[in-house]
């Protein structure tokens, strides 16, 4: 189908939130025009911002972080770093007229019924409303 975009969505999430890759997948039912990548990673903390820049460089459309709740950390103030460090990106998002909502942090607990609903919702209502990435 010509004209139709298939949006490229990287999802980064912490080993110790307690979910798989296949979890997650599973759990986040993206819509059928979204190519989804998840990375796992030993803490959200360890991404470096430069590397979220670099990966939207290659024309990715969004980028969210799963990272654990508050006080859940075990590496103690990992998701913490990771929450100043998605606002810090988020501004320069905006300072070069990209839409903010590109890049998102959720902190989710390992209990699906707490939160991944709202999770989902909110990746999936921020999907939807973004235009293909001006960088592709």
């Amino acid at each position: 189908m010509i004209g139709i975009h298939k949006k490229q969505v990287v999802i980064f999430f912490c080993q110790n939130m307690g979910y798989k890759k296949a979890d997650l997948g599973q759990l986040l039912r993206l819509p059928h025009n979204v190519s989804t990548r998840f990375v796992e990673l030993p803490c959200s903390g360890k991404i470096e911002p430069q590397f979220l820049l670099k990966i939207f460089e290659t024309g990715i459309d969004a980028i969210f972080v799963l990272g654990c709740l508050d006080g859940t950390c075990h590496h103690v103030e990992g998701n913490r770093k990771m929450r100043k460090r998605v606002q810090y990106l988020k501004d320069i998002l905006g300072e070069i007229d990209m839409d903010r909502d590109r890049l998102e942090m959720f902190q989710i607990s390992s209990d699906p019924e707490l939160d991944i609903e709202h999770v989902v919702s909110e990746i999936d209502k921020r999907i939807t409303s973004l235009s293909p990435s001006p960088l592709k």
